[in-house]
């Protein structure tokens, strides 16, 4: 009987034990005070600070049961931490942190905080960190007398919770309901999690799972930070997409022939599904492969007179959704476990990329070093992207070198450089391209994007958006690192110059006529919701 209350009792806090874990999966909840703020954990229990009750509480979280109780010597606590036997205690008002010796129940030493504003705390082998909400960075910390040691930007303003799990600190954002995983040495935020409640508060890691006290349901969530899912599908949403391009004769002479080549949207991505063949207009075309395995649908216009238009287009009901890849850099392969076909096909040179100029060989050994690690391969050379370009879309589509050496570049741009800096390394990359859904599900797309994949051994092919990742917050530039959205429609994926359309995406043309005339084309994508 005994035994099987205590499965019960357990089950109450974790009903998820046993079963397939997706990252940010609440495994359990349990009640926490009536103003929650900071958490840590002893090894044993979880403490929890209360920013009105005056004492912090131990809780065993096998049962839920309150087992322990001090008197907090903070007026305002907000971060918590335990380390060394003691529990360390961040007040938002008084600039101090305070030393509490659990043994002897008293305060022991009080150190100076970053600033006013100190928020979460975390222990970490002898050294404390805790967020500075004033400058919204994390400040690492002397313990003898909170001396800075050094610091980086926080994913985000406003951080609340902090915690440490061995290799990473966890902090959580009230503003934006998400709990970022971040690299400490450069405050890359690696993974972002959705959290629990609507005010994640104080965190907490306790050798398995992470902790997070909610400041508005009073509650303590157990969240999952691996899981045997990876990669999920959310967000599904359906629209009739129709691709139209448009070619005018400028004149004064005729043009004899046009081919226009249409990129079909792909069929076979988990992500992205066709609800129907696309239906074409005028007449049905030919079909044509490239090298790299895109399809293309091949129209050809004869006999274009000065001053007339004919246009080409397909239309095709799709059903999309939000694609997220978890990735967690431990769980990437080696770069011994790319495929060989993989690497020798997605790592050669190519008009745009000019892989072994001088410029990308010197930005690859600047960004990379004696990196191995797959993930943070392509992670240092993201970040090296974004630090040396700017966007601009000003036109044109240049090489990698010469980008790297204005500083300035569009999607394409972007892409190519990054393309080129993978693939240098050993990465297999590849181009993604298509047409976006603008704001509003009725809507049009004339602008377009491009963005990249590489493939990472255990996850496949990752999306990388290097110039959606030229954000100002590093909660922002993760965004673009693994996930799709659900207003994307995917056209073309390609690994080089095509034989139909070069570098182009979405479309290409070739013109062949006598005289002197030229050809105005227009291209663009018109979205219409299906209910």
């Amino acid at each position: 009987m005994r035994i099987l209350l205590v499965l019960a009792i357990l089950f109450a806090c974790f009903p998820y034990a046993g079963f397939a874990t997706t990252p940010g999966d609440v495994l359990g909840t349990l009640p926490a005070s009536d103003y929650p703020t900071g958490l840590a954990w002893d090894g044993r229990h979880l403490w929890l600070a209360d920013r009105d009750a005056g004492y912090i509480y131990a809780i065993d979280t096998s049962t839920g049961a309150w087992v322990d109780s001090v008197v907090c010597p903070a007026f305002f606590p907000t971060g918590l931490a335990y380390g060394d036997g003691c529990l360390w205690v961040a007040d938002y008002y008084e600039d101090v942190i305070y030393q509490l010796d659990l043994r002897t129940r008293r305060v022991v030493n009080n150190l100076s905080a970053p600033s006013s504003q100190a928020l979460g705390l975390a222990w970490q082998d002898g050294f404390l960190w805790a967020i500075d909400a004033a400058k919204d960075e994390l400040v690492k910390l002397s313990i003898d007398d909170g001396t800075p040691i050094s610091s980086i930007k926080a994913p985000r303003t406003v951080s609340n919770g902090l915690a440490w799990d061995g290799t990473y600190l966890w902090v959580s954002d009230r503003y934006r309901n998400r709990i970022y995983m971040v690299e400490p040495s450069k405050g890359l935020v690696v993974m972002s999690l959705d959290a629990p409640g609507p005010y994640a508060f104080g965190l907490a890691w306790d050798g398995t799972h992470l902790w997070n006290v909610d400041y508005e349901t009073d509650s303590l969530y157990a969240i999952a930070v691996s899981g045997d899912e990876l990669t999920v599908l959310s967000g599904p949403k359906e629209a009739r997409v129709k691709f139209t391009c448009k070619v005018r004769c400028q004149g004064p002479d005729p043009v004899g022939k046009v081919n226009i080549y249409l990129a079909l949207p792909h069929t076979e991505l988990m992500h992205q599904q066709l609800l129907a063949d696309p239906v074409f207009s005028p007449g049905e075309p030919a079909f044509v492969s490239d090298r790299w395995g895109q399809r293309f649908a091949h129209f050809v216009i004869e006999d274009l007179a000065p001053g007339q238009t004919r246009w080409v287009s397909y239309e095709v009901p799709v059903k999309l959704q939000h694609l997220q890849h978890y990735i967690i850099p431990e769980k990437v392969g080696g770069l011994e476990e790319i495929p060989a076909d993989l690497k020798a096909k997605y790592t050669v040179d190519g008009s745009r990329l000019m892989i072994k100029d001088p410029i990308i060989q010197k930005a690859v050994t600047e960004a990379v070093g004696n990196e191995t690690n797959p993930y943070w391969i392509v992670r240092k050379i993201f970040e090296y992207v974004n630090d040396h370009i700017e966007y601009e879309r000003v036109g044109g589509w240049d090489t990698a070198p010469n980008v790297l050496k204005r500083g300035t570049g569009s999607c394409s741009e972007y892409s190519f450089v990054f393309m080129a800096m993978a693939r240098a390394a050993g990465i297999p990359t590849r181009f993604c391209a298509g047409v976006c859904e603008r704001g509003d599900r009725a809507s049009m797309d004339d602008v377009f994007h491009r963005w990249t994949e590489v493939y990472l051994p255990n996850y496949g092919w990752v999306p990388i958006d290097a110039s959606a990742g030229d954000a100002t917050w590093q909660a922002d530039a993760v965004k673009a690192i693994g996930s799709y959205q659900n207003r994307i429609l995917i056209t073309t994926i390609g690994g080089g110059d095509s034989e139909y359309v070069g570098w182009s995406y979405n479309y290409g043309l070739t013109t062949h006529y006598e005289g002197r005339t030229s050809v105005d084309v227009s291209a663009y994508a018109d979205w219409e919701p299906l209910e």
